[in-house]
């Protein structure tokens, strides 16, 4: 018993232990089993590369677009009402994040061609959407972690297909779609952000338009008060002057009849002087006459004779002097000078005989009335002696007709003309809406084109070597696997059955 124990256990020392040559001799003896399997298995693998189909890449490169080809969307005359225009960067940056987002590949599977090449199998929307995501590599610049002084911005677009010609216009066709999507958010966005804007302006302008209007409603009321007030200034004024003027105008009659009177006396008192000087003469000349009538008398003269010719006649006695300066007029004879002493005598007044008295009566006459007092009380108004008063009449005038200011403010068309904040706030508002029609109408890129995609000539898919070479080790493997594992089963089975005793 103990005899056996011990053989079962160096029998299973010896299991537990591998012996190469054994090993090998077991892969030897079943070596046309390893090949069989090699052979098979890279023969399918042969077979199943020649069956697969051939899967072509196209690859394209891009870059941002050139300054030149975004001026149309920069939009620079906003940039100063805190409206972010897009630069080439961002504009490149928003296309690469877009080229493999559902919404271009969409826009991408809604080409006729597209569809075409990926429905012809039946296939569903959604698993063209998943074949195509599969196909398409985006190889998008790194973000180096430190600052370098120079870094390629340039991206790899690939794609994969069946056809080569569709590998290149699928490279097109994704590419300006990721640029139409590209294009039309960045202008969705900038229009987005005018429109806010000029939002924002018409509330501002609103606001405006009602401080101006209280402003201007305040200012027509201030003007109106100050019309008011300045017309009854200038009424307060004209009747201050109006008094003024009158009592001057009162003063001015006053003055001017004293002067009529203090002339009038003056003249009624030379008119007496001379009446009474006239009257004296008179007497003088009465006087005189008496004593000529008594010398022709006492000379026997009766009617006129020539002095001259008396004398000459008269003795030397009775001769008289002619050349007296106060001549004699003894020789009228006692009837002339008798007649002229009574008639001097008889006459009532010596007015006739003043030469000055005429024009003295005649200007005595005219005081009786004085045009210039009569005009004076008689007037209608005083602004013919007021100049001040004119002045005043004609403000006043001028107050009756309507404020030239006023009838601007009351009629105003808008507010723009009186208020600096409203007209820049519309300028702001013009600014954006031309900003809003460029933006519209904007044409820009928003990547070029660094190498274009060329037509691939070899399929990159299958890699027939690759394949077969693949299959032939795993063939191999697998061969030697399994002669492994046959030749442990027979050395089981040999095992098993020398421990089995006899039946003798």
């Amino acid at each position: 018993m103990g005899t056996e124990n011990k053989t079962l256990t160096n029998n299973h020392i010896d299991d537990d232990e591998i012996d190469l040559y054994e090993l090998w001799q077991t892969l030897w003896s079943q070596k046309w089993l390893i090949a069989a399997i090699t052979i098979i298995t890279t023969a399918s693998a042969a077979v199943f590369s020649l069956n697969i189909p051939k899967t072509y890449q196209a690859e394209m490169r891009v870059l941002p677009p050139l300054t030149s080809s975004i001026e149309a969307i920069q939009l620079r005359e906003v940039a100063s009402l805190g409206i972010d225009t897009p630069n080439a960067d961002s504009l490149y940056s928003v296309f690469l994040e877009n080229l493999d987002s559902s919404e271009v590949i969409n826009m991408f599977l809604s080409h006729q061609s597209v569809r075409d090449y990926y429905l012809e199998d039946n296939l569903s929307p959604g698993r063209a959407l998943r074949q195509i995501d599969k196909s398409l590599e985006v190889n998008r610049p790194v973000e180096p972690r430190e600052k370098v002084l120079f870094l390629s911005k340039e991206a790899t677009l690939k794609y994969q297909a069946q056809q080569p010609e569709f590998t290149v216009e699928a490279l097109s066709l994704l590419a300006d779609s990721a640029a139409s999507y590209t294009i039309a958010q960045v202008r969705t966005d900038l229009l987005t952000s005018i429109n806010q804007n000029i939002t924002r302006l018409d509330s501002q302008i609103n606001l405006e338009n009602q401080r101006v209007n209280r402003e201007i409603e305040a200012e027509i009321k201030r003007l109106e008060e100050s019309d008011q007030q300045h017309r009854s200034d200038l009424t307060q004024s004209f009747d201050l002057e109006n008094q003024r003027v009158n009592r001057e105008i009162q003063a001015e009659i006053k003055r001017l009849e004293e002067a009529d009177q203090e002339k009038r006396e003056s003249l009624s008192q030379q008119i007496a002087l001379l009446r009474d000087k006239a009257k004296l003469d008179r007497e003088f000349r009465i006087a005189r006459l008496k004593v000529d009538y008594n010398i022709a008398k006492s000379l026997g003269i009766e009617t006129p004779v020539n002095p001259a010719d008396y004398n000459r006649q008269a003795s030397n006695v009775a001769r008289v002097e002619i050349s007296n300066q106060n001549l004699s007029r003894y020789w009228l004879g006692t009837k002339a000078l008798s007649q002229e002493i009574l008639a001097m005598e008889s006459r009532s007044s010596d007015d006739p005989f003043i030469p000055e008295l005429p024009d003295l009566l005649r200007q005595l006459d005219a005081l009786k009335v004085n045009h210039r007092i009569e005009r004076l009380k008689n007037r209608v108004d005083n602004f013919p002696f007021s100049e001040d008063l004119r002045n005043i009449k004609a403000k006043l005038d001028k107050l009756q007709e309507p404020n030239i200011k006023i009838l601007t403010l009351k009629n105003r068309e808008d507010n723009v003309p009186f208020s600096d904040s409203l007209r820049n706030l519309i300028n702001q508002k013009q600014k954006l809406l031309e900003a809003k029609q460029k933006a519209e109408q904007a044409e820009f890129e928003v990547y070029r084109i660094a190498r274009a995609p060329v037509e691939p000539e070899s399929p990159i898919k299958p890699n027939k070597k690759l394949i077969v070479a693949v299959a032939l080790v795993l063939g191999g493997m697998l061969g030697i696997f399994i002669a492994l594992v046959r030749g442990a089963v027979r050395k089981r089975q040999t095992i098993t059955a020398n421990q089995t005793p006899d039946p003798a």
